[in-house]
């Protein structure tokens, strides 16, 4: 089968990610599924890549328990509105998930590398919400290519109801989202939108054409708590988006991210931390040249220092040389 995105090729620590012998698929630590929209039937078992995988996602989320993992080979786009299974509840009180609400899962999709031109594609041209849901925590979704649809207007939607994982509801904390193409397509449309999640990590993304400003790539969705603790954006590239990250994070890092001021959507808000605090933003190529503007604004208490910037006429910038050493306004 084609290599994935796992940490070595294609094993996870050592651990070959094939088919378990004869359509057992025991792989590393718990179960892996596999999902082919060619050639896949959701009457399999799943468990194996030869005449046993799945056709659709949504059958391998409903079949998931804690720690599983789910495949998905590249074929033609998967037009699928995508649902996890809502929190378990605490894992002291259920040891392991029911069938469907599987917490700590890897959604993955098979590719060569990184941000793969054959990664598969997920949009929802009849939904009404999102391409994909996740409302159980601890999952990682990696390796594909989220297209924005009018009518499924967000890419991926992490909500939270609550502190602590009530069974029954909505609780993505611990969400882990790496090495996807998000591609905005219409406007209006986000490629992930979080509710206040905790412990969220954002790692190693391509964002391109997110037209809209109050639509950025990575958004704010109301609810939840009033900011977002404990997070981190790191690795990220975004292209062609008039909105980066616009969101009141708290306690959050943001490091390590390239933001490109395109000529197609330039950008008007870069990073954008209003109602939040105590973030820590360094390290970042910010595009545009209104550093300390309307398109880069600190939450209170931040530590903005070291990002690479083209507004040398701004304050809080060194003396000739493009680095920030200070907190835009708030």
């Amino acid at each position: 089968m084609t290599l994935t995105n796992f940490p070595n090729g294609i094993s996870s620590f050592g651990v070959p990610i094939l088919g378990g012998a004869g359509g057992t698929g025991l792989v590393a630590f718990k179960k892996v599924y596999f999902v082919d929209k060619q050639y896949g039937n959701d009457g399999n078992s799943g468990l194996s890549v030869d005449d046993h995988s799945f056709r659709t996602i949504q059958k391998a989320l409903d079949v998931v328990r804690d720690s599983d993992s789910i495949i998905v080979l590249p074929s033609t786009t998967y037009d699928e509105q995508l649902t996890t299974g809502m929190a378990a509840g605490h894992p002291t009180a259920v040891p392991n998930a029911p069938a469907g609400q599987g917490r700590y899962v890897t959604l993955m999709g098979a590719s060569n590398t990184k941000w793969a031109y054959d990664s598969p594609s997920i949009y929802n041209a009849s939904g009404d919400t999102a391409c994909l849901v996740v409302n159980s925590p601890g999952f990682r979704v990696s390796g594909f290519r989220f297209i924005g649809d009018s009518g499924s207007p967000i890419c991926i939607y992490a909500p939270i109801g609550q502190a602590a994982a009530t069974a029954g509801t909505s609780f993505s904390a611990g969400v882990q989202i790496d090495n996807n193409f998000f591609n905005g397509s219409v406007d209006n449309c986000t490629g992930i939108t979080m509710q206040a999640v905790m412990y969220f990590h954002i790692f190693d993304n391509l964002f391109d054409y997110f037209p809209t400003a109050t639509s950025p790539a990575i958004a704010n969705a109301s609810g939840g708590f009033s900011t977002y603790p404990r997070g981190y954006i790191q690795g990220n590239v975004f292209s062609n988006c008039a909105g980066c990250i616009v969101a009141p994070y708290a306690s959050t890092l943001i490091s390590n991210n390239m933001l490109m001021d395109s000529h197609v959507n330039p950008i008007t808000k870069g990073i954008v931390l209003t109602g939040g605090n105590s973030n820590t933003v360094t390290l970042n190529h910010l595009g545009g040249a209104a550093y300390g503007s309307t398109m880069y604004v600190g939450a209170t208490g931040d530590n903005w220092i070291g990002n690479l910037t083209s507004d040398k006429t701004a304050t809080n910038i060194l003396d000739e040389v493009p680095w920030t050493s200070g907190s835009p306004a708030t």
